[in-house]
């Protein structure tokens, strides 16, 4: 069962080129505002060596106003290490003992890539985070992400 004492860190894989990604910003600053107050925290998460470049991070976290950390995975060990195939993805993670809470989409403002919803109904991130601080088994789980594919490691800049 999960505590609200519980550590946990919400992972939100991105890239800056993709459209879903850029699209979901504004929603992924209202959840980070209103949960890291409850101390969860969030860290974006960018494993697309071949794309994503420092520089290009940077200035996506300035464009989008995106009020928590970002890291460049160019070796994609946190990408790997979550199975993480999707940007955005988000995967939900009790620290203690790294057990996957939810993983999956932010919500579904999107039914399939290029196709999105002209109104949201299904919260699936705000969800499984109220049900985690509420001391509630997470009712979802896990969702398919739909979003731009995370591309293998094939060399490094």
């Amino acid at each position: 069962m999960i505590k609200a004492s519980d550590s946990i860190t919400v992972y939100v894989f991105l890239l800056e080129s993709c459209q879903i990604c850029q699209n979901q910003t504004a929603e992924l600053n209202n959840i980070h505002q209103k949960y890291t107050e409850s101390g969860i925290k969030f860290i974006g998460i960018f494993p697309n060596n071949e794309f994503s470049t420092q520089e290009g991070i940077d200035s996506f976290q300035t464009k989008y106003q995106l009020k928590f950390p970002l890291k460049f995975d160019p070796y994609q060990v946190i990408a790997m290490q979550y199975l993480a195939t999707i940007t955005p993805e988000v995967v939900v993670i009790r620290d203690a003992d790294q057990k996957i809470l939810y993983r999956g989409k932010i919500d579904n403002s999107y039914e399939r890539v290029g196709i999105r919803r002209s109104v949201i109904t299904e919260f699936y991130l705000k969800d499984a985070l109220n049900q985690i601080l509420d001391n509630k088994e997470i009712i979802i789980p896990q969702t398919t992400a739909v979003g731009c594919f995370i591309m293998k490691k094939t060399s490094l800049k």
